[in-house]
């Protein structure tokens, strides 16, 4: 029998849009201790922990499983 833990997901499996509070919550995360993951993406750039595309921004972080999860300001 095989006991092996399933594997996490390789793509987003939950987003929230946070609109003007992004920069706030990814302060908030940050000082809790999550790290965030930085993604090299046409068309963006990277503020901190935010990436930057034109007036939309979006940050991702992974939970302890492994699971990417993804905040932005939609």
């Amino acid at each position: 029998m095989n006991h092996s833990m399933p594997e996490t997901n390789k793509a987003t499996s939950a987003t929230w849009g946070v609109g003007d509070e992004l920069e706030a919550i990814v302060r908030s995360l940050k000082d809790a201790g999550v790290e965030f993951e930085h993604y090299d993406l046409p068309g963006a750039r990277r503020d901190g922990d935010i990436h930057v595309f034109g007036n939309f921004k979006a940050a991702w972080f992974k939970d302890p499983d492994g699971n990417i999860l993804h905040v932005n300001s939609a």
